[in-house]
């Protein structure tokens, strides 16, 4: 019987690391694509007009209207859709038999919405933190305590 093997997705609202491990003892190795990346210009830089302005009803005052929507929090929202894509496909193809997620609390809520049915079905472990800085060695670490490496 071969081992399951596990996909394990490190991401917070612009970046993502995948990993892949092949049974108890193996560790972690690069998936394939290993690193994802979304360029997050400043705000300035996404919305490209003022907002919009109406005048007062009973005056000459004008009044702008605000956002509904943060621009940095679109462009976070846009990638983890990406990434939600990506892994849904990846499922669908049977690149994995298990699907651990670990990301931010507000990231990983979005990411767990926007797997597929499949994918979502294939998460054996979720861990609500942001290491997408940390080594592999010390996300075997973090890992070790939910999911045998």
């Amino acid at each position: 019987m071969k081992a399951p093997i596990t996909r394990i997705v490190v991401a917070d609202g612009c970046r993502a690391r995948l990993f892949t491990n092949r049974g108890v003892g193996k560790g972690l190795e690069p998936a394939d694509p290993a690193e994802l990346g979304a360029d997050h210009p400043p705000a300035r830089d996404i919305v490209s007009d003022r907002p919009g302005a109406t005048r007062d009803r009973h005056g000459e005052a004008l009044h702008a209207y605000a956002p509904t929507t943060d621009p940095k929090d679109h462009e976070k929202e846009k990638f983890v859709l990406h990434l939600g894509r990506l892994l849904s496909e990846q499922a669908g193809r049977g690149e994995y038999d298990r699907l651990v997620l670990v990301a931010e609390p507000k990231t990983l809520g979005q990411l767990r919405n926007s797997l597929s049915k499949v994918a979502q079905e294939r998460v054996a472990a979720e861990l609500d933190k942001d290491y997408t800085h940390d080594s592999p060695k010390q996300l075997e670490q973090h890992l070790g305590k939910i999911l045998a490496l």
